[in-house]
């Protein structure tokens, strides 16, 4: 009875070892392909300790982003990552990070730095999460700072072309498909007598006599079509003084995707 039950006792003792042995296989192979899938986000990601905001955890790109080891990043803290400059601060950092427990996942644009000190813009999305059983703030940072830059000198563009816009010497008025006036620019209104309000919002027939309305109908169908017309009509201004217009017109694409009508037009 007595080897009996060593017996047994041994095959329990056999079997709970294989169990956790296996138990932890698999706990590692679960470990493994988060640590895998972790690493192959594009975005970088930190794991941040709820409270002191401590990094506890990097994956590869943020590495590759900010240009320090896995060791380094673990070091350091986000004041090491940021600016410096007035909101992007660990102040301010830890601020955000109170925001994510309290108020929900929240993303903000951050002005970074790597480690040879150069400065670059990333989106940051902060949220609130258990991992392991434990509380943690999860940062998703994407480098932005190509696409910053893309939407600063498109604004500084539009900036330019507003300037000429307004700068012209000849009257342009950009209108939709339908010849509602969309924009005119300053020559436009004097040479029509007419202010921004009055006339944005109405259509391109405020402008029109009797005798020039149906060619102006027919020549937004065909401008619309493609064509380019380049003619000399009647019009008249906002208290009914018939003048003559040069006008050039072509079809162009609206920032809504729509074609519309540029109208450039020479008080002759």
């Amino acid at each position: 009875m007595s080897e009996s039950l060593s017996k047994n006792t041994d095959h329990h003792f056999q079997t709970s070892h294989s169990s956790e042995k296996q138990v932890q296989q698999e706990l590692e192979k679960s470990e493994q392909n988060y640590r895998n899938i972790f690493d192959a986000t594009e975005d970088g990601i930190f794991v941040h300790d709820k409270d002191s905001g401590k990094i506890l955890d990097v994956n590869r790109a943020a590495c590759e982003m900010y240009g320090y080891s896995y060791d380094e990043l673990l070091e350091i803290d986000v004041e090491s990552l940021s600016s410096g400059k007035p909101l992007y601060t660990n102040k301010e950092a830890a601020k955000r990070m109170r925001q994510a427990v309290t108020g929900g996942p929240h993303s903000f644009e951050w002005q970074a730095r790597n480690k040879e000190n150069n400065l670059f813009w990333v989106r940051v999305r902060l949220k609130f999460v258990t991992l392991g059983g434990v509380e943690r703030i999860l940062a998703i940072v994407r480098n932005i700072d190509a696409e910053k830059s893309a939407r600063q000198a498109l604004a500084e563009q539009k900036d330019l072309y507003r300037e000429l816009f307004e700068a012209s010497p000849s009257g342009i008025v950009i209108e939709d498909a339908r010849g509602k006036i969309l924009d005119i620019n300053q020559a436009g209104l004097r040479n029509f007598n007419y202010s921004k309000e009055e006339i944005v919002g109405q259509y391109i027939h405020v402008f029109t006599t009797e005798n020039t309305r149906s060619i102006v109908e027919k020549n937004i169908k065909r401008i619309i079509s493609g064509e380019r017309l380049q003619q000399v009509l009647e019009s008249k201004r906002k208290d009914g003084t018939i003048i003559y217009v040069e006008l050039n017109e072509s079809r162009i694409k609206l920032p809504n995707g729509q074609y519309g009508i540029l109208s450039i037009a020479e008080d002759i």
